[in-house]
């Protein structure tokens, strides 16, 4: 639900020609999916487990 606000009043008062809005955006969606899935597979599981911390983490050069 927060993350609906957040997202319903970026889109209803910011400058939607800017593109750091657009990109702020996109991020804060995809990070809120990952977390949606995250407890998505926790209850799908029934354990407290959900990403892997390689999974969460992008892997190092």
């Amino acid at each position: 639900m927060i993350l609906s606000g957040a997202v319903f009043s970026t889109l209803l008062w910011s400058n939607l020609t800017n593109g750091y809005v657009w990109v702020v955006l996109l991020v804060t969606v995809g990070f809120g999916a990952i977390g949606f899935y995250d407890d998505y597979l926790k209850v799908k599981r029934m354990s407290h487990k959900g990403f892997g911390g390689r999974q969460r983490r992008p892997s190092k050069p």
